[in-house]
Protein backbone atom coordinates (compact mmCIF):
# COMPACT_ATOMS: atom_id res chain seq x y z
CA UNK A 1 0.00 0.00 0.00
CA UNK A 2 1.58 3.49 -0.82
CA UNK A 3 1.37 6.03 2.31
CA UNK A 4 -1.71 8.18 2.31
CA UNK A 5 -0.21 11.37 1.76
CA UNK A 6 0.98 9.69 -1.72
CA UNK A 7 -2.64 8.50 -2.36
CA UNK A 8 -4.27 11.74 -1.77
CA UNK A 9 -1.60 13.97 -4.11
CA UNK A 10 -2.29 11.05 -6.57
CA UNK A 11 -5.81 11.76 -6.74
CA UNK A 12 -5.65 15.59 -6.37
CA UNK A 13 -3.66 14.90 -10.12
CA UNK A 14 -6.07 12.31 -10.84
CA UNK A 15 -8.89 15.37 -10.68
CA UNK A 16 -6.99 18.04 -11.71
CA UNK A 17 -6.58 15.70 -15.39
CA UNK A 18 -10.11 14.97 -15.27
CA UNK A 19 -11.04 18.79 -15.03
CA UNK A 20 -8.44 19.55 -17.98
CA UNK A 21 -9.83 16.97 -20.15
CA UNK A 22 -13.91 18.22 -19.31
CA UNK A 23 -12.43 22.33 -19.55
CA UNK A 24 -9.60 22.44 -22.27
CA UNK A 25 -11.60 22.37 -26.00
CA UNK A 26 -8.57 21.19 -27.43
CA UNK A 27 -9.20 17.65 -26.26
CA UNK A 28 -12.92 17.10 -27.44
CA UNK A 29 -12.95 14.50 -30.29
CA UNK A 30 -16.01 15.71 -31.80
CA UNK A 31 -15.95 12.79 -34.26
CA UNK A 32 -16.33 10.68 -31.36
CA UNK A 33 -18.24 12.47 -28.88
CA UNK A 34 -15.60 11.79 -26.11
CA UNK A 35 -12.42 13.89 -24.46
CA UNK A 36 -9.54 12.06 -24.82
CA UNK A 37 -5.48 13.01 -24.67
CA UNK A 38 -1.77 11.71 -24.73
CA UNK A 39 -0.08 12.38 -21.57
CA UNK A 40 3.73 12.18 -21.14
CA UNK A 41 6.30 13.16 -19.02
CA UNK A 42 8.68 15.93 -20.85
CA UNK A 43 11.36 13.33 -20.94
CA UNK A 44 9.73 10.50 -22.21
CA UNK A 45 6.40 8.56 -22.28
CA UNK A 46 4.82 5.76 -20.57
CA UNK A 47 4.58 3.37 -23.99
CA UNK A 48 6.44 0.90 -22.34
CA UNK A 49 3.29 0.48 -19.80
CA UNK A 50 1.07 -0.60 -23.28
CA UNK A 51 2.07 -4.29 -22.82
CA UNK A 52 0.85 -4.83 -19.52
CA UNK A 53 -2.90 -3.51 -20.04
CA UNK A 54 -5.82 -5.49 -21.18
CA UNK A 55 -6.86 -3.17 -23.63
CA UNK A 56 -4.03 -3.45 -25.75
CA UNK A 57 -4.80 -7.43 -26.04
CA UNK A 58 -8.19 -6.11 -27.39
CA UNK A 59 -7.01 -3.64 -29.60
CA UNK A 60 -4.84 -5.92 -31.19
CA UNK A 61 -7.20 -8.43 -31.40
CA UNK A 62 -9.86 -6.50 -33.04
CA UNK A 63 -7.28 -5.32 -35.41
CA UNK A 64 -6.02 -8.89 -36.16
CA UNK A 65 -9.65 -9.88 -36.71
CA UNK A 66 -10.21 -6.89 -39.52
CA UNK A 67 -7.05 -7.82 -41.20
CA UNK A 68 -8.12 -11.32 -41.43
CA UNK A 69 -11.17 -10.47 -43.00
CA UNK A 70 -9.30 -8.64 -45.42
CA UNK A 71 -7.36 -11.28 -46.64
CA UNK A 72 -10.53 -13.20 -47.46
CA UNK A 73 -11.63 -10.00 -49.82
CA UNK A 74 -8.53 -9.03 -51.26
CA UNK A 75 -5.71 -10.69 -53.09
CA UNK A 76 -3.53 -13.71 -51.47
CA UNK A 77 -0.23 -12.10 -49.58
CA UNK A 78 2.79 -13.13 -49.29
CA UNK A 79 4.42 -14.62 -45.49
CA UNK A 80 6.64 -11.56 -45.68
CA UNK A 81 3.37 -9.41 -45.62
CA UNK A 82 1.24 -11.40 -43.62
CA UNK A 83 3.68 -11.11 -40.74
CA UNK A 84 4.51 -7.56 -42.09
CA UNK A 85 0.54 -6.85 -41.30
CA UNK A 86 0.78 -8.30 -37.53
CA UNK A 87 4.00 -6.18 -36.61
CA UNK A 88 1.90 -3.24 -37.74
CA UNK A 89 -1.26 -4.42 -35.68
CA UNK A 90 1.14 -4.66 -33.46
CA UNK A 91 2.37 -1.22 -33.07
CA UNK A 92 -0.60 0.79 -34.02
CA UNK A 93 -2.12 -1.63 -30.58
CA UNK A 94 0.46 -0.23 -28.44
CA UNK A 95 -0.04 3.80 -29.49
CA UNK A 96 -3.72 3.46 -29.34
CA UNK A 97 -3.66 2.29 -26.05
CA UNK A 98 -1.76 5.82 -24.99
CA UNK A 99 -5.14 7.07 -25.73
CA UNK A 100 -6.71 8.07 -22.24
CA UNK A 101 -10.18 9.27 -21.59
CA UNK A 102 -9.92 10.00 -17.36
CA UNK A 103 -7.40 11.06 -15.08
CA UNK A 104 -7.56 7.77 -13.64
CA UNK A 105 -6.79 5.56 -16.56
CA UNK A 106 -3.64 8.11 -17.25
CA UNK A 107 -2.79 7.81 -14.02
CA UNK A 108 -2.51 3.77 -14.25
CA UNK A 109 -0.47 4.41 -17.36
CA UNK A 110 1.86 6.57 -15.78
CA UNK A 111 2.77 4.33 -12.43
CA UNK A 112 3.23 1.19 -14.14
CA UNK A 113 5.74 2.68 -16.67
CA UNK A 114 9.37 1.63 -16.19
CA UNK A 115 10.17 4.35 -17.94
CA UNK A 116 8.50 7.36 -15.84
CA UNK A 117 9.85 5.65 -12.71
CA UNK A 118 13.55 5.61 -14.08
CA UNK A 119 12.93 9.25 -14.82
CA UNK A 120 11.08 10.41 -11.84
CA UNK A 121 14.26 8.35 -9.95
CA UNK A 122 17.05 10.50 -12.01
CA UNK A 123 15.47 13.70 -11.07
CA UNK A 124 14.83 12.77 -7.50
CA UNK A 125 18.61 12.06 -6.93
CA UNK A 126 19.70 15.37 -8.99
CA UNK A 127 16.85 17.56 -7.36
CA UNK A 128 19.69 19.64 -5.45
CA UNK A 129 22.17 19.63 -8.66
CA UNK A 130 22.42 22.78 -9.73
CA UNK A 131 21.36 21.79 -12.95
CA UNK A 132 18.24 22.36 -14.08
CA UNK A 133 16.19 18.70 -13.76
CA UNK A 134 12.07 20.26 -14.18
CA UNK A 135 10.43 17.23 -14.88
CA UNK A 136 6.83 17.52 -15.50
CA UNK A 137 3.67 16.31 -16.91
CA UNK A 138 2.34 17.09 -20.45
CA UNK A 139 -1.20 16.34 -22.27
CA UNK A 140 -1.70 16.79 -25.59
CA UNK A 141 -4.70 16.35 -27.90
CA UNK A 142 -5.20 12.88 -29.33
CA UNK A 143 -5.08 12.73 -32.93
CA UNK A 144 -7.79 10.25 -33.98
CA UNK A 145 -5.69 9.78 -37.78
CA UNK A 146 -2.51 9.21 -36.53
CA UNK A 147 -0.72 7.03 -38.94
CA UNK A 148 2.46 5.27 -37.79
CA UNK A 149 3.20 4.63 -41.48
CA UNK A 150 3.37 8.91 -41.21
CA UNK A 151 5.37 9.23 -38.34
CA UNK A 152 9.27 10.31 -39.16
CA UNK A 153 12.78 10.97 -37.50
CA UNK A 154 14.49 13.54 -38.17
CA UNK A 155 18.20 14.30 -37.98
CA UNK A 156 19.63 17.93 -37.39
CA UNK A 157 22.65 19.31 -37.02
CA UNK A 158 23.85 22.90 -36.89
CA UNK A 159 20.31 23.31 -37.58
CA UNK A 160 20.37 21.71 -40.88
CA UNK A 161 17.82 18.60 -41.57
CA UNK A 162 20.92 16.09 -42.56
CA UNK A 163 18.99 12.64 -42.38
CA UNK A 164 15.48 11.54 -42.28
CA UNK A 165 14.04 7.94 -41.67
CA UNK A 166 10.66 6.61 -41.40
CA UNK A 167 10.30 6.03 -37.27
CA UNK A 168 8.69 2.84 -37.41
CA UNK A 169 11.71 1.24 -39.08
CA UNK A 170 11.17 -2.64 -38.79
CA UNK A 171 7.96 -2.18 -40.77
CA UNK A 172 6.98 -1.67 -44.67
CA UNK A 173 4.56 0.86 -45.49
CA UNK A 174 2.86 0.36 -48.74
CA UNK A 175 1.64 4.33 -48.93
CA UNK A 176 4.98 5.71 -47.70
CA UNK A 177 6.71 3.45 -50.61
CA UNK A 178 4.67 4.69 -53.10
CA UNK A 179 4.25 8.60 -52.00
CA UNK A 180 7.76 8.69 -50.50
CA UNK A 181 8.91 11.90 -52.15
CA UNK A 182 5.34 13.90 -51.60
CA UNK A 183 5.80 13.17 -47.59
CA UNK A 184 10.08 14.16 -47.66
CA UNK A 185 8.65 17.39 -49.70
CA UNK A 186 6.11 18.22 -47.40
CA UNK A 187 8.33 17.93 -44.39
CA UNK A 188 11.41 19.69 -45.61
CA UNK A 189 9.32 22.39 -46.55
CA UNK A 190 7.65 22.17 -42.97
CA UNK A 191 11.22 22.45 -41.96
CA UNK A 192 12.08 25.27 -43.50
CA UNK A 193 9.61 27.20 -42.37
CA UNK A 194 9.81 26.44 -38.95
CA UNK A 195 13.69 26.24 -38.28
CA UNK A 196 14.21 29.24 -36.62
CA UNK A 197 11.83 28.34 -34.23
CA UNK A 198 13.63 24.73 -33.46
CA UNK A 199 15.03 25.91 -29.86
CA UNK A 200 18.53 23.24 -30.04
CA UNK A 201 21.10 23.57 -32.78
CA UNK A 202 21.43 20.03 -32.71
CA UNK A 203 18.31 17.31 -32.33
CA UNK A 204 16.80 14.61 -33.07
CA UNK A 205 13.06 15.90 -34.54
CA UNK A 206 10.37 13.40 -34.69
CA UNK A 207 7.59 14.14 -37.36
CA UNK A 208 4.28 13.33 -37.84
CA UNK A 209 2.44 14.04 -41.19
CA UNK A 210 -1.26 14.03 -41.59
CA UNK A 211 -3.94 13.44 -44.00
CA UNK A 212 -6.36 16.09 -44.20
CA UNK A 213 -8.45 14.61 -47.09
CA UNK A 214 -8.54 11.10 -45.59
CA UNK A 215 -11.75 9.22 -46.05
CA UNK A 216 -13.64 7.62 -42.81
CA UNK A 217 -13.90 3.68 -42.98
CA UNK A 218 -16.89 1.95 -42.06
CA UNK A 219 -17.75 -1.21 -40.55
CA UNK A 220 -19.42 -2.04 -44.09
CA UNK A 221 -16.59 -1.24 -46.35
CA UNK A 222 -13.13 1.15 -46.90
CA UNK A 223 -14.06 4.41 -48.91
CA UNK A 224 -11.34 4.81 -51.72
CA UNK A 225 -8.76 7.09 -50.62
CA UNK A 226 -8.28 10.27 -53.05
CA UNK A 227 -5.42 10.91 -54.48
CA UNK A 228 -1.89 11.76 -52.14
CA UNK A 229 -0.75 15.84 -52.95
CA UNK A 230 1.35 18.24 -50.92
CA UNK A 231 -1.79 20.20 -50.36
CA UNK A 232 -3.87 17.65 -48.45
CA UNK A 233 -0.94 17.19 -45.80
CA UNK A 234 0.14 18.86 -43.17
CA UNK A 235 3.17 18.28 -40.70
CA UNK A 236 3.34 18.33 -36.58
CA UNK A 237 6.41 18.12 -34.86
CA UNK A 238 5.70 15.00 -32.25
CA UNK A 239 9.36 15.97 -30.13
CA UNK A 240 12.57 16.99 -29.70
CA UNK A 241 15.15 14.57 -28.39
CA UNK A 242 18.90 14.83 -27.99
CA UNK A 243 21.54 14.67 -30.63
CA UNK A 244 23.27 11.85 -29.28
CA UNK A 245 24.09 8.26 -29.48
CA UNK A 246 21.44 7.29 -26.60
CA UNK A 247 18.75 8.14 -29.08
CA UNK A 248 17.39 6.01 -31.35
CA UNK A 249 18.79 6.18 -35.43
CA UNK A 250 15.74 4.21 -36.67
CA UNK A 251 17.23 3.00 -40.27
CA UNK A 252 20.40 5.14 -39.81
CA UNK A 253 23.65 4.00 -37.46
CA UNK A 254 25.24 6.63 -35.14
CA UNK A 255 28.38 4.05 -35.92
CA UNK A 256 28.31 3.97 -39.79
CA UNK A 257 26.22 6.98 -41.10
CA UNK A 258 27.97 9.15 -38.91
CA UNK A 259 29.02 11.90 -41.94
CA UNK A 260 25.41 11.65 -42.83
CA UNK A 261 23.92 12.42 -39.22
CA UNK A 262 26.58 15.36 -38.83
CA UNK A 263 25.88 16.76 -42.59
CA UNK A 264 29.15 15.83 -44.14
CA UNK A 265 27.79 13.74 -46.46
CA UNK A 266 24.44 14.42 -48.74
CA UNK A 267 21.20 14.38 -46.92
CA UNK A 268 19.45 11.30 -47.21
CA UNK A 269 16.01 9.64 -46.74
CA UNK A 270 15.78 6.50 -45.86
CA UNK A 271 12.22 3.84 -45.59
CA UNK A 272 11.89 -0.02 -45.29
CA UNK A 273 11.12 -0.84 -49.45
CA UNK A 274 10.18 -4.43 -48.68
CA UNK A 275 8.76 -6.47 -45.65
CA UNK A 276 11.30 -8.14 -43.34
CA UNK A 277 11.98 -12.09 -44.19
CA UNK A 278 9.59 -14.09 -42.75
CA UNK A 279 10.11 -15.97 -39.41
CA UNK A 280 8.63 -18.87 -41.01
CA UNK A 281 5.93 -20.18 -42.76
CA UNK A 282 1.89 -18.83 -41.70
CA UNK A 283 -0.46 -21.17 -41.25
CA UNK A 284 -4.30 -21.01 -40.68
CA UNK A 285 -5.55 -21.43 -37.57
CA UNK A 286 -8.97 -20.62 -35.83
CA UNK A 287 -9.92 -18.99 -32.89
CA UNK A 288 -14.07 -19.39 -31.89
CA UNK A 289 -16.54 -16.28 -30.95
CA UNK A 290 -18.20 -16.99 -28.13
CA UNK A 291 -21.49 -15.51 -27.92
CA UNK A 292 -20.08 -12.34 -25.91
CA UNK A 293 -17.73 -11.21 -28.51
CA UNK A 294 -14.89 -11.89 -26.97
CA UNK A 295 -12.97 -13.58 -29.09
CA UNK A 296 -12.82 -13.12 -33.00
CA UNK A 297 -11.98 -15.76 -35.71
CA UNK A 298 -8.19 -15.22 -37.23
CA UNK A 299 -7.84 -16.81 -40.08
CA UNK A 300 -4.13 -16.22 -40.70
CA UNK A 301 -1.63 -16.83 -37.86
CA UNK A 302 2.20 -17.28 -37.47
CA UNK A 303 3.43 -19.98 -35.73
CA UNK A 304 6.87 -20.53 -34.87
CA UNK A 305 6.87 -23.86 -34.10
CA UNK A 306 4.36 -26.69 -33.34
CA UNK A 307 5.31 -29.01 -30.23
CA UNK A 308 2.41 -30.96 -31.22
CA UNK A 309 4.21 -32.41 -34.52
CA UNK A 310 6.52 -34.64 -32.66
CA UNK A 311 5.90 -37.96 -33.32
CA UNK A 312 7.37 -39.54 -29.73
CA UNK A 313 3.85 -39.74 -27.26
CA UNK A 314 6.66 -40.37 -24.33
CA UNK A 315 8.21 -36.71 -25.17
CA UNK A 316 4.84 -35.25 -25.08
CA UNK A 317 3.74 -36.73 -21.49
CA UNK A 318 6.86 -36.36 -19.89
CA UNK A 319 6.80 -32.54 -21.25
CA UNK A 320 3.27 -32.04 -20.99
CA UNK A 321 3.64 -29.23 -18.75
CA UNK A 322 6.10 -27.12 -20.73
CA UNK A 323 4.58 -27.99 -24.08
CA UNK A 324 0.89 -26.70 -22.78
CA UNK A 325 2.81 -23.45 -21.55
CA UNK A 326 4.53 -22.82 -25.10
CA UNK A 327 1.29 -23.42 -26.72
CA UNK A 328 -0.82 -20.99 -23.82
CA UNK A 329 2.34 -19.21 -25.27
CA UNK A 330 1.78 -19.14 -29.02
CA UNK A 331 -1.64 -18.34 -29.02
CA UNK A 332 -1.38 -15.07 -27.15
CA UNK A 333 -1.20 -12.77 -29.89
CA UNK A 334 0.68 -9.79 -27.59
CA UNK A 335 3.49 -11.95 -26.82
CA UNK A 336 3.86 -14.20 -29.81
CA UNK A 337 3.83 -10.73 -31.96
CA UNK A 338 6.88 -9.26 -29.57
CA UNK A 339 8.55 -12.39 -29.58
CA UNK A 340 8.65 -12.85 -33.49
CA UNK A 341 9.62 -8.92 -34.07
CA UNK A 342 12.31 -9.05 -31.67
CA UNK A 343 13.96 -12.20 -32.87
CA UNK A 344 13.37 -10.82 -36.82
CA UNK A 345 15.25 -7.75 -35.89
CA UNK A 346 17.88 -9.42 -34.39
CA UNK A 347 18.35 -11.90 -37.48
CA UNK A 348 18.24 -8.70 -39.26
CA UNK A 349 20.27 -5.76 -37.58
CA UNK A 350 23.22 -4.14 -39.42
CA UNK A 351 25.22 -3.41 -36.50
CA UNK A 352 26.65 -6.22 -33.85
CA UNK A 353 26.01 -6.00 -30.38
CA UNK A 354 30.10 -5.32 -29.88
CA UNK A 355 29.58 -2.64 -32.18
CA UNK A 356 26.64 -1.18 -30.30
CA UNK A 357 28.84 -1.30 -26.68
CA UNK A 358 32.34 0.42 -28.31
CA UNK A 359 29.56 3.24 -29.38
CA UNK A 360 28.61 3.77 -25.95
CA UNK A 361 31.35 3.48 -24.18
Amino acid sequence: MIPLQDYELLKNLEHEIDDLLQNEKEFYDEENDVSCAFIRLNTRSPKDAAFSTQKIKQILKRKLYEKSMQYRENRLLSNEEKQNDEFISFFESQVGVMKFESGAEALEMMTTSNRVFEDLSIALEHRKDPVDWNVYIAMRKWISHHEIGLEFRGFVYERKLCALSQYFDALYFEDLHKNKNIYLEAIQKFFEEKKGQIPYENCVLDFLVLKNNISIANEEETPPQPPTTLDSLTVQVLEFNPFNKFTGSALFSWISDADTLHGRKPFEFRIRESPLPALRRVQPTMTLVNDNGGDYVTSQQMIMFNLFNVQDESILQEHGDLITMVDDFMNNDLERINSNLRYVLQKTTKETALERLALSE
